[in-house]
């Protein structure tokens, strides 16, 4: 352990890392463009509906970073290093806190197939029972990205680099998914 090109030795202190997070936007934008095609079966009216289907959903990733170092000259048993865990911060122990995030927009297109089925008639209302599924393929750079740039402090001395940089990556699956259930109210006055 230690970094290039610093004459005193340095160590890793606990207390650091780095975490990266991707969350889905819950905001979803969606359409379908198919056909309809009707049967009878078991007394009842039937649909089975091919269709294909586009999607556009935002993802968010977000960064964060802690880094510390001290000097290894003082880590004997009886003498133990400092810890730059953010509740005991030694003067004089350089260490760096980053964090970074982008949100970024993904178009998917793919087939996807709703089968509904007549369950009843209450005056003008036909109610209907369905379920669906929806395949996506990721259209374009699958990958979204966030930087961030800083350095440490106080910077060490002997001089060293103090630069730190924090980049946070991930890339989507290319295939992704949607089912769903549900009940339909249609107005059909006979």
């Amino acid at each position: 352990k230690g970094v290039p090109n610093y004459n005193s030795p340095l160590v890793a202190l606990n207390g650091q890392g780095s975490a990266t997070e991707v969350r889905a936007e819950p905001l979803v934008v969606s359409a379908g463009l198919g056909l309809s095609f009707e049967f009878e079966s078991w007394g009842r009216s039937l649909r089975v509906k091919p269709s294909v289907e586009w999607l556009w959903q935002e993802s968010t990733i977000t960064g964060k970073m802690g880094y510390a170092l001290a000097n290894s000259d003082g880590g004997t048993a009886g003498n133990p290093l400092p810890s730059c865990d953010g509740n005991a911060n030694p003067p004089g122990c350089p260490r760096a806190y980053l964090t970074t995030g982008s949100t970024k927009g993904f178009h998917s297109i793919g087939p996807g197939v709703e089968l509904e089925m007549d369950a009843g008639r209450a005056g003008p209302f036909m109610l209907s029972l369905f379920v669906s599924g929806q395949f996506y393929r990721l259209l374009g750079d699958r990958g979204i990205e966030a930087s961030a740039q800083g350095e440490l402090s106080p910077i060490p001395d002997p001089p060293a680099s103090a630069d730190i940089d924090l980049l946070s990556g991930y890339e989507m699956d290319p295939w992704h998914y949607r089912t769903g259930v549900g009940l339909r109210f249609r107005w059909m006055p006979e």
